[in-house]
């Protein structure tokens, strides 16, 4: 069992470093589009000329012409958002799992031998392990709760009543 811990440790720090890569990664690409983005509003402000013409035509090209200017920034910046979000979410939670598997030896070790107890500490480290809490990085339920169990832990804890 303390070999599968073990492992099972190593493979969530191996996500956790994993995903921690490419959190930076997205953070610097967010850091490119807002640049990006900053420049095309400044050059839409100020440097894309209005058409000489005079009218509604001309006045709608210009519109047009300024939106997509800016909207391809614009876009890049929330899919980096997007994407920084969701690998800095995956992190943390791996980071999670594995700082309670490296504790799970010490805190069994600490129960003695009753077994009663051990199964139910087993049960709860499984909550954890398999239950997503929320981070705060990605928009999960309105729940108010900390932790989302997802249906692993349901039928865990069915199995535990019966």
């Amino acid at each position: 069992m303390e070999g599968g811990v073990e492992s099972s440790s190593d493979y969530f720090a191996k996500l956790q470093s994993s995903h921690h890569t490419r959190e930076l990664v997205w953070c610097v690409l967010f850091c490119v589009a807002s640049i990006a983005t900053i420049a095309a509003i400044v050059y839409v402000s100020f440097f894309h000329e209005v058409s000489s013409g005079q009218g509604i035509a001309s006045a709608t090209s210009f519109a047009l012409k300024s939106i997509l200017i800016a909207s391809a920034p614009v876009l890049f910046l929330k899919i980096c958002l997007t994407k920084y979000n969701a690998e800095r979410n995956l992190s943390i939670i791996y980071g999670h799992r594995n700082a309670v598997l490296s504790q799970y030896m010490s805190f069994e070790a600490a129960i003695g031998d009753d077994v009663e107890s051990k199964n139910a500490f087993r049960l709860e480290i499984a909550k954890f392990i398999f239950s997503d809490p929320q981070t705060g990085y990605l928009n999960q339920s309105h729940d108010t709760s900390d932790i989302n169990f997802n249906p692993i832990v349901k039928m865990v804890e069915g199995m535990g009543k019966s």
